[in-house]
């Protein structure tokens, strides 16, 4: 069940790995950053007991320009900007996602100083 994935400017492959359905010892999704030569895994994120990280399907990683990542945990309606060591810069969690999983800019206030 990965997907979400892109090429980063140094060659390696980014993605988000929700793990499907796992039993529930390992129900934990995780980002990766492999080398496509050699298969190694150069960068992960999975989280931490404090603040877990799981959706089972959908969610989304986007690099960005700061380093830092921007992720999608649709699931559980929670949006939030890592740094590249996995320390968490915000986190924004929808309240009520039954009706959809998008926000909207009143949402998003911090969006609005680039948006007139």
């Amino acid at each position: 069940r990965q997907h979400s994935a892109s090429f980063r400017k140094n060659g390696s492959i980014l993605l988000l790995d929700n793990k499907g359905y796992a039993d529930e010892n390992t129900r934990f999704s995780r980002l990766l950053e492999i080398n496509p030569a050699t298969l190694a895994v150069t960068w992960s994120y999975a989280g931490s007991k404090k603040q877990p990280f799981y959706t089972p399907y959908w969610g989304r990683v986007q690099p960005l320009p700061n380093g830092n990542y921007l992720v999608t945990e649709s699931t559980k309606g929670r949006l939030f900007e890592i740094t590249s060591e996995g320390k968490t810069v915000w986190t924004l969690r929808k309240k009520n996602i039954a009706n959809g999983i998008r926000y909207s800019i009143d949402e998003l206030p911090f969006l609005k100083q680039n948006n007139p």
